[in-house]
């Protein structure tokens, strides 16, 4: 089974960035261009979908959201509640 980053990689790289841009744990997906404010929101409902959560507009922030490590920390967190 997939850990929460390299789904999360595996999703960013086949549906929100070229395909051959790296992402490693702690690239920041905001700071380097690879998201924006819309991919932002594409990306929290993949979360919501892929690992069943519910986040809401006061958990979508840019620092649970720029990493792979944040969001890992953040799925967990959400996982745990």
């Amino acid at each position: 089974m997939k850990n929460i980053k390299s789904k999360v990689a595996e999703y960013l790289q086949s549906d929100l960035i070229d395909e051959e841009c790296e992402i490693k744990d702690d690239t920041s997906l905001f700071q380097e261009g690879l998201c924006d404010s819309l991919n932002l929101i594409t990306l929290v409902n993949f979360l919501e979908k892929e690992f069943e959560v519910k986040i809401g507009p006061l958990d979508i922030n840019i620092e649970s959201l720029d990493t792979l490590n944040a969001i890992e920390g953040f799925i967990n967190k959400k996982l745990a509640q």
